[in-house]
C-alpha cells in the first residue's frame, strides 16, 4: 500500500518535472533566438543579386534581410582534417541577423580567418596560427591565418556539431567556393503568414 502511494507520487513528480522542463526549454530557446537576432528564414541560392535582396527586403513582413557567401569545406591545423562552415563577411560588427561577436583578436582581412571559439573543442587553434583549407583530398589547399575568435549566440558549438564555424572576407570565401556573388539569404520577419495565398 505504501509502495503504491510512493510509486504514484514519483510518477506524478516525474510528469510535472518533464512538463516544466519542456516549457522552460521552449521559453529559453525563444529568448535566445530573439536576443541573438537569429534569422527566421535562411535559404541557399546561387547568384543572389542586390536586386533580389532589395525585393525581399521590401516585403511587408520582412524586418531585415542579408546575403552572405557560405561554403562547407575542411580545415586542418596539422592535427587532422575537420569540417568547417566558412562564411564570407566583410564587416563582423555591421550585422542585423545572426550577429557575430568578436571576442578576441581582430576581424579577418584578406588571407585571414576568424574562428568560433568552440573550434578549440575539435583541435588546438591560436591567433597567428595558419590553417589549411581544402574541399577534398587532393584538391587545392588554401592557407589562412587565424586573426581572432568569435561567438554567435544561439548556435551550437563545434564539439556538438562536429563542425567548426569560421569567417573570412567575402572575396576569399567566394574565390574558394567558385562563386561570383553571395549564395545565402537570411530573413528576419515579423510574422510568418500561413493559409491560402
Amino acid at each position: 500500500n505504501a509502495l503504491t502511494i510512493l510509486g504514484v507520487l514519483l510518477g506524478v513528480t516525474g510528469v510535472v518535472a518533464m512538463s516544466l522542463t519542456v516549457r522552460e526549454t521552449a521559453e529559453g530557446r525563444r529568448l535566445t533566438s530573439s536576443s541573438a537576432r537569429q534569422a527566421d528564414l535562411a535559404v541557399f541560392a546561387r547568384g543572389l543579386s542586390s536586386t533580389t535582396l532589395n525585393l525581399v527586403s521590401r516585403q511587408p513582413n520582412v524586418v531585415a534581410a542579408e546575403t552572405r557567401s557560405v561554403l562547407f569545406t575542411r580545415f586542418s591545423t596539422g592535427e587532422g582534417w575537420f569540417d568547417i562552415r566558412l562564411t564570407g563577411v566583410d564587416d563582423l560588427t555591421n550585422r542585423t541577423l545572426d550577429v557575430i561577436e568578436l571576442i578576441e583578436g581582430s576581424a579577418p582581412g584578406a588571407g585571414e580567418i576568424a574562428l568560433d571559439r568552440s573550434t578549440q573543442e575539435l583541435t588546438s587553434v591560436r591567433i597567428g596560427s595558419t590553417v589549411a583549407l581544402r574541399e577534398a583530398p587532393g584538391s587545392e589547399i588554401t592557407y589562412l591565418t587565424i586573426s581572432g575568435f568569435t561567438r554567435t549566440a544561439g548556435t551550437l558549438g563545434a564539439g556538438l556539431q562536429n563542425r567548426a564555424t569560421g569567417y573570412t572576407t567575402t572575396r576569399d570565401a567566394q574565390q574558394m567556393a567558385g562563386l561570383s556573388g553571395d549564395n545565402y539569404l537570411l530573413d528576419g520577419v515579423t510574422t510568418i503568414v500561413t493559409g491560402n495565398c
